[in-house]
């Protein structure tokens, strides 16, 4: 754990030009302000922080030379005061380390934490948070990357270890659905990519190469889970609850809203995101409101669903380079699109930002 507090000159300010790289499709006109990373077909060019208006245009940009390899996610500061970026490193993921800063509006850091973990995090009501960690297990003979929720507080302390995968789930009872999972020696077979925290306090991940979602009590209970293979009822359009999740998130009492990125490989497989109505037993789901783009497009990498505020819904189309805003009725509100091979990193929804 590493936690500095910097005061450092800011760099001197620019006008945001609009950029050449991003389309907005379908403009809004409504009030809010939308955070993402970007991302680069490669990975190489500077780490980048946007903010858009709820009409698509960009009103604040960060460049940092300084993050780790990859810029994954980014959230408003709780207070309105700036954002908090957070990146991995490339090293093999059972040693991966994560960078978490915090910037102002004025783009001075002030603060920073390191220490090991991987691809999401989540803020927490007092100020602590929670990121994903690989650890390696052994199980029946054969070594597995599996995944930990583990907590820190507000100064980067790390408190403990609230779940591990196994604690619950194992690779023999619970196969692989992905038809390209995300291997290695050994193999990362649960792929956890993202966590949430409810108004409860339970924990929502979203375990993508076993296509499941599971909820996680503070005490480290696994509460509930849907999967693809079974655990649900049919509802409406027949496709299955969750394929190949990137997001999970309680949208109210036995709502969870789910981003499936699906089968890259089918060609009717349309990256989505829907609400699943869990049954008052739990033992039974249906989908509930659905919606994907009509181009269909794929997205492998990354990507995420949210609520935010008058019942709009906010999907990001992650390595697919799109993000749409959808109005309480379902229809799009804005719309803007990357240039062939750009990506969205996760992002984050305020409504109040660095012109407010």
């Amino acid at each position: 754990m590493i936690l500095l507090l910097l005061a450092c000159a800011a760099p001197a300010d620019s006008s945001v030009e609009p950029p050449d790289d991003m389309d907005v499709v379908s403009r809004g006109d409504g009030d809010g302000y939308l955070v993402v990373p970007m991302l680069s077909p490669d990975y190489q060019d500077p780490a980048e922080v946007r903010v858009l208006d709820a009409t698509g245009q960009v009103v604040w940009t960060l460049e940092l030379p300084d993050t780790l390899n990859v810029l994954l996610e980014v959230r408003f500061v709780e207070d309105g005061s700036g954002v908090w970026l957070f990146s991995q490193d490339l090293t093999p993921l059972d040693a991966a380390r994560f960078r978490l800063q915090r910037y102002g509006w004025d783009r001075v850091e002030t603060a920073r934490i390191e220490d090991r973990g991987h691809t999401s995090f989540e803020l927490l009501p007092d100020g602590g948070f929670v990121v994903l960690r690989k650890v390696v297990r052994e199980i029946e003979g054969e070594d597995y990357l599996v995944d930990q929720l583990v907590e820190f507080d507000a100064k980067g302390v790390e408190r403990g270890v609230v779940w591990t995968t196994t604690d619950d789930l194992l690779p023999t009872e619970h196969p692989t659905v992905a038809s390209m999972p995300s291997m290695g020696d050994p193999p990362d077979w649960f792929h956890a990519n993202s966590v949430s925290v409810g108004e409860d306090g339970d924990y929502y991940v979203s375990l993508g190469d076993i296509s499941t979602v599971v909820r996680v009590s503070p005490e480290g209970e696994l509460v509930q889970g849907i999967d693809s293979l079974g655990h649900f009822v049919d509802g409406g359009s027949g496709l299955p609850p969750v394929e190949l999740p990137h997001s999970v998130q309680p949208v109210e009492s036995g709502t969870w809203l789910v981003f499936n990125r699906r089968e890259p490989t089918q060609a009717d497989a349309c990256s989505e995101l829907v609400e699943l109505q869990v049954s008052e037993d739990g033992l039974s789901v249906e989908r509930g409101f659905e919606w994907w783009p009509e181009d269909c497009p794929k997205t492998t990498m990354l990507g995420s669903a949210a609520t935010i505020e008058g019942g709009r819904r906010l999907l990001n189309l992650g390595s697919a380079g799109r993000l749409v805003l959808l109005d309480a009725e379902g229809e799009i509100e804005l719309q803007v699109d990357l240039d062939l091979g750009m990506g969205f990193g996760q992002g984050d929804w305020s409504a109040t930002g660095p012109t407010d």
